[in-house]
C-alpha cells in the first residue's frame, strides 16, 4: 500500500490477501471515525493505582514538552489523583483522527498501535507509551488514530484536568519540533506540514548516527536530498530491512521500531530497539566492501531511513571536506577493526558483525548509560577470541589491568583468591569489569566453547572521557550462597 506522498513509503506485506474483508474493514473504521470518542465503549474503574502506575504517569508528565518547575511534586500529585483507568478490548479505536482526544492517555497493560484513517499501520505502542498529548497540548484535533492490540488497559488523565495546567504553562517546543522528537509521521493535512516534518526528522536523525556525526551541516543536508523517492519507509511486522548474503549497496537507519538481528540460521544474536536512539544496519558492509552478514527482521513496524551508497559516494564528492575526510578516516578506523583477527572474522563472521556487537555492548549493564558515539568507538577497539572449555578466558594479569569483556557466545565464571563466597557467572551480551568490591586476584574460565570481545582499559577510558554524556555502571556485590 502506497502513500500518495513520496516521502514515505509503506513497505507491503505480500503475504496479506484481497478478500474484500480489507475494504469492509475500511468502510467500518471510516463509521467509526465519525462518532464522538465519547461513545466508544469502554470500561471505566474508580480503583486505587499502584505504585507502578503511578510511576507510569509521573514518568509521561516529566517527559512532555513543559516548563519543568511548574512540574512540582505536588502538582504531580494532584495530576495524578485525577486519573482514571479505563479497559478496551481488542480492536477498539480509542482516539480518531480529527476528533480532539478525552485527554493523555498512558498504556498501562497491552498494546495499541498508531493508524492511518484507512488502516495503515504506522507504529505501535507498547506498556508506558502514551498518546493523546499533541491534540491537548496544542489544542488540536488528533492526527491519526490509535486501536488497542488485545485487551489493554489505559490510564487516562482527562483532557479538561490537564489543560487547566497546560493552559497556564508554555509549552517549550513547537508541534513539529515535537512530531520530530517523537518520530511521529502525521498523515497529510491542511495544519501540518508533513514534509517539512519528514525532512527534519531524518536530518535530526542521521546527526545521531555515527559515521555521519562530523559531517558538515551542509553535507548532511545534502545527504537528505539524495534519498529518493521516500525519506522513511514503513515496514510492518516481520518484515525484512536487511538480508544474510546481501551486497555492500545500502545503510539502513532504523529510527522508530524494534527488530531482530539473526544468522544465516536464524539463531536471534541481538535485539533492537530504537525507543531513544537510531539503529544502523549496513555501515560495514558499504565501508568495507564486504557482503552483509546477518539478516535483519522487523519484530514491530519499524521507520526505516534508507540509504544508497552512491548517495553517500556523490555526497563525499561535493563535499570533500565536509564529508570526504571524515569517511575516509572512518574507513581506515574500520579496516584496522576488522584486521585485528581475520581467521576469527572469517569463522564467527555474524556474530563478530559490528552491529550485533554494538547492539550488545549497548544493552549490557555496564555501557547502558553511554551514548551511541562512545559505544561505537569502544567497539571499533575491541578485540575478539574464542576459547574452549576450561581455558582461561580472563588472567589474573588482565585483572591486574582492569581488562574489559563482552561475552558474545557462552558462558564464563568468575574465579577469585581466596574463594569468594558468590558466584559470578557471566552469558552472551554481558560485560566483565573488576569492580572494588572483587578479591585482590580473579580470573575467568570458560564454562563451554565462548567468544568474546576485549577492551583495555585505556579504550575505554578514553572514549567516555572523549563523551562527557557517557557514565559506566558497574556491577554491584552478588548475594552469598550456600554451596
Amino acid at each position: 500500500m502506497g502513500n500518495k506522498d513520496s516521502r514515505l513509503t509503506t513497505v507491503v506485506d505480500e503475504n496479506d490477501e484481497e478478500d474484500g474483508t480489507d475494504i469492509q474493514e475500511e468502510d467500518s473504521n471510516i463509521d467509526r471515525e465519525e462518532k464522538s470518542i465519547n461513545e466508544i465503549p469502554f470500561k471505566t474503574e474508580t480503583q486505587e493505582l499502584s505504585p507502578l502506575m503511578v510511576q507510569k504517569i509521573r514518568r509521561c508528565l516529566c517527559s512532555l514538552p513543559l516548563a519543568k518547575p511548574v512540574l512540582t511534586d505536588q502538582v504531580l500529585e494532584n495530576l495524578t489523583s485525577q486519573v482514571v483507568v479505563r479497559e478496551y478490548e481488542s480492536g477498539q479505536d480509542v482516539v480518531c483522527k480529527g476528533l480532539r482526544s478525552c485527554g493523555i492517555y498512558v498504556i498501562e497493560k497491552g498494546r495499541a498501535e498508531v493508524m492511518t484513517s484507512t488502516g495503515e499501520v504506522m507504529a505501535d505502542l507498547f506498556e508506558g507509551d502514551y498518546f493523546g498529548e499533541v491534540s491537548v497540548l496544542y489544542d488540536v484535533p488528533c492526527t491519526a488514530r490509535v486501536r488497542t492490540k488485545g485487551k489493554c488497559r489505559l490510564l487516562l488523565l482527562d483532557g479538561k484536568v490537564s489543560q487547566k495546567l497546560f493552559g497556564k504553562v508554555k509549552v517549550k517546543m513547537d508541534m513539529i519540533d515535537w512530531f520530530v522528537a517523537k518520530r511521529y509521521i502525521p498523515p497529510d493535512s491542511s495544519n501540518i506540514d508533513h514534509d517539512r516534518i519528514v525532512r527534519r526528522m531524518v536530518f535530526t536523525y542521521l546527526r545521531k548516527v555515527p559515521v555521519f556525526a562530523d559531517w558538515s551541516d551542509s553535507a548532511l543536508r545534502s545527504l537528505v536530498l539524495e534519498i529518493k523517492p521516500a525519506l522513511i519507509i514503513l515496514y510492518p511486522p516481520s518484515s525484512v530491512v536487511a538480508l544474510h548474503g546481501d551486497p555492500p549497496v545500502s545503510i539502513n537507519v532504523i529510527i522508530r521500531g524494534r527488530a531482530a538481528l539473526t544468522d544465516q540460521d536464524c539463531l536471534t544474536l541481538a535485539e533492537v530497539d530504537a525507543q531513544t536512539d537510531p539503529f544502523v544496519i549496513g555501515e560495514e558492509s558499504v565501508l568495507l566492501g564486504v557482503n552483509n552478514e546477518v539478516t535483519v527482521l522487523t519484530t514491530t513496524c519499524c521507520e526505516v531511513i534508507p540509504i544508497r551508497k552512491e548517495w553517500v559516494q556523490n555526497v563525499v564528492s561535493q563535499h570533500p571536506q565536509e564529508a570526504g575526510t571524515a569517511w575516509s578516516l572512518m574507513q581506515a578506523k574500520w579496516m584496522v577493526h576488522v584486521n585485528k583477527d581475520s581467521r576469527i572474522h572469517s569463522k564467527y563472521p555474524a556474530y563478530l558483525q559490528f552491529e550485533v556487537i554494538f547492539q550488545l555492548m549497548k544493552q549490557s549493564s555496564v555501557f547502558r548509560q553511554c551514548s551511541d558515539r562512545c559505544v561505537y568507538d569502544i567497539c571499533l577497539n575491541g578485540v575478539p577470541q574464542e576459547y574452549y572449555p576450561g581455558e582461561l578466558v580472563y588472567t589474573t594479569d588482565e585483572f591486574d589491568q582492569h581488562v574489559y569483556v563482552l561475552v558474545l557466545m557462552g558462558d564464563v565464571e568468575l574465579e577469585t583468591e581466596p574463594e569468594s563466597s558468590w558466584e559470578y557467572t557471566l552469558s552472551a551480551g554481558e560485560t566483565f569489569c573488576r569492580c572494588d568490591w572483587m578479591e585482590n586476584n580473579g580470573q575467568l574460565e570458560a564454562l563451554g566453547q565462548c567468544l568474546v570481545v576485549k577492551l583495555t582499559y585505556d579504550d575505554v577510558l578514553q572514549a567516555v572521557t572523549s563523551n562527557p554524556d557517557s557514565v559506566l555502571t558497574y556491577p554491584s556485590e552478588p548475594e552469598s550462597y550456600v554451596p
